[in-house]
């Protein structure tokens, strides 16, 4: 096949497919008016006339609430209708209701915690004899007791109530620790309050009838050329003070990190509130260490050390080592399930 050839097979073809166009755009636009005529309503109903009816079916249909009463055991008529009928598929008796004779609903008063509503001022504890006992208390704001007292205090013994509405509290025990409270709900836990921390550096005067300021009394106690008093084991001299020993701080010097490592379990305290660290948790404590002789328990969290805030052993130790010629008595601050107590020691003397 020659180029001629190719060429006129190739106008061939396109003569063939211009004239297959051409076509359909003719009948395109003939058949353009067709498309644009609206529809024979009339040839559209007279093709449906000619088919059948549609067969109702209303004989076949079942109404919805007879097949809820046969499947289900109750259905919302039943609470205004008790005639409303349903099928019993278990085969048991249908219970009958049950009237409630438990009467109205008691109203639960929410139980404040004692501490919330009085301030105990001191307590005079009589271990002789409980009758002796006493306590001297200041009712809070929300306590809504009324009663005045010349003073602002009440005082109260074993046995006897609060004030109205607190009176059905009752003050069952005085002891050296504090006031134990019993409540007329025996359901209630019995709740112990201890007096208000006092300021002992706060200087005390004492004054006659018309308010003059009797002058000091000088101390009658003579004072000798006597060694000082050092005990070899650390000794308790007071409530929760301590004369540490001779040998049980050379002890402690020595082998401070055993005792920490042996005889303490401790951790860094996290305050659950903010989240920070504030001070060192004592997990428990070895039974007959120097550590429990120096009146530590498990469940104590040290917070400070004469005032310095500590947060790790670390920094506990690093500040009795740096002060240890500075102070001859050491103060630390001690909580415990929320009661903070002062820790006294004091060094030996030289």
């Amino acid at each position: 096949m020659n180029i001629g050839q190719i060429k006129l097979l190739s106008w061939l073809a396109a003569g063939l497919l211009t004239a297959g166009l051409a076509f359909y755009v003719y009948s395109f636009v003939r058949g353009f008016k067709d498309l644009n005529r609206g529809l024979d309503v009339a040839k559209i109903d007279a093709v449906l006339l000619q088919g059948e009816p549609p067969q109702s079916k209303s004989d076949d249909l079942t109404n919805y609430e007879d097949i809820r009463r046969l499947i289900l055991p109750s259905c919302e008529k039943c609470k205004s209708n008790p005639n409303c009928k349903h099928l019993n598929w278990t085969g048991n008796a249908k219970p009958q209701p049950v009237e409630d004779t438990s009467g109205p609903a008691t109203t639960v008063v929410p139980k404040t915690p004692v501490k919330d509503l009085v301030r105990i001022l001191f307590v005079k504890a009589d271990l002789s004899d409980p009758k002796g006992s006493a306590i001297f208390l200041r009712y809070k704001t929300a306590s809504g007791v009324t009663a005045k007292s010349p003073t602002g205090s009440f005082q109260f013994k074993v046995g006897e109530h609060l004030h109205a509405p607190l009176d059905h509290i009752t003050v069952e025990a005085i002891t050296a620790e504090g006031v134990t409270f019993a409540f007329q709900d025996v359901s209630r836990d019995k709740e112990m309050l201890g007096p208000a921390e006092f300021d002992a550096k706060t200087v005390v005067v004492q004054v006659d009838e018309s308010g003059v300021m009797l002058p000091k009394i000088a101390n009658p106690i003579p004072r000798g050329a006597s060694p000082a008093w050092n005990p070899e084991r650390t000794s308790p001299i007071g409530t929760n003070a301590y004369k540490i020993g001779t040998e049980d701080a050379k002890e402690f010097e020595k082998d401070w990190d055993r005792i920490f490592a042996q005889d303490l379990r401790h951790e860094r305290h996290k305050d659950p509130r903010t989240g920070k660290y504030d001070g060192i948790e004592i997990k428990s404590v070895t039974p007959g260490s120097i550590a429990e002789r120096h009146g530590a328990q498990s469940g104590d969290v040290v917070k400070s050390i004469n005032g310095q805030p500590v947060t790790s052993t670390a920094e506990a130790i690093n500040f009795v080592k740096l002060h240890k010629d500075q102070y001859t008595t050491w103060e630390v601050v001690i909580e415990n399930r929320g009661r903070t107590r002062t820790m006294v020691f004091h060094s030996p003397q030289r």
